[in-house]
């Protein structure tokens, strides 16, 4: 067991000083005097605040450009022209997925992130190397902090012929949830794209939550 004490640090709840017993990362005492166990680490908190870890909860920890080459990104605000742009420079500067989520993904600690969400772009050109990058780097950081990841049809589903089954995989591979494109104005068709996501086996629909990312979608889906 890891037993960490924080001596004199304040909570957020709290306008005094406490101390904070942790044991295997969880609080495990809080007093205003605590003696430490043997073993524990002791470090003085010296009258500082003390939060919970920060949540990340929208991140695209493989598309991250933090370490690489200025790029301007000169494009207009047209999301199939985002989209197009995204799998140019993919295909030109070759990013690696592992180190840049890896980058990333360490900011984050160093700021007090304890937990991050992030799309992983899943499609037919790609593949499932963004999210293997991603799951490397979830295990390297495990002790550090906790990633949940969405698998991410950045192209499309219908207008991206492959994907479906790379979504299905990439639940397989760790992924915990199917993200999407606004099913309208990208793969105009909204039914027939969630009945391609809703009607996968009910193993991986109970493990997976569609994220809709448009409010018109789902005025459309009731109106029909």
């Amino acid at each position: 067991m890891t037993a960490i004490l924080l001596k004199g640090v304040t909570p957020f709840d709290s306008s005094s000083p406490v101390d904070l017993l942790l044991e295997d990362g969880k609080i495990a005492a809080r007093a205003r005097a605590l003696a430490p166990p043997e073993h524990a680490t002791v470090i003085d908190g010296r009258g500082f605040q003390a939060f919970p870890g920060l949540v990340d909860g929208h991140a695209h920890l493989d598309k991250t450009l933090l370490g690489r080459e200025w790029y301007i990104n000169d494009v207009p605000r047209d999301l199939a022209a985002i989209i197009a742009n995204e799998r140019t420079y993919r295909h030109e500067q070759v990013p690696d997925a592992q180190l840049q989520s890896e980058r990333i993904a360490r900011r984050g600690i160093a700021a007090g992130t304890s937990f991050i969400r992030t799309h992983v772009d899943i499609d037919n050109e790609i593949g499932l190397a963004n999210l293997e990058g991603v799951l490397e780097t979830r295990r390297r950081l495990a002790q550090q902090v906790d990633i949940e990841i969405v698998a991410f049809p950045q192209s499309g589903i219908l207008q991206n012929t492959g994907s479906e089954a790379l979504l299905e995989r990439a639940l397989e591979m760790g992924a915990e949830l199917i993200g999407g494109l606004d099913p309208c104005s990208f793969d105009r068709d909204p039914q027939r794209h969630l009945q391609i996501i809703l009607n996968w086996p009910v193993d991986i629909i109970k493990k997976s939550i569609f994220i809709c990312t448009n409010a018109a979608s789902w005025a459309h889906l009731a109106l029909n």
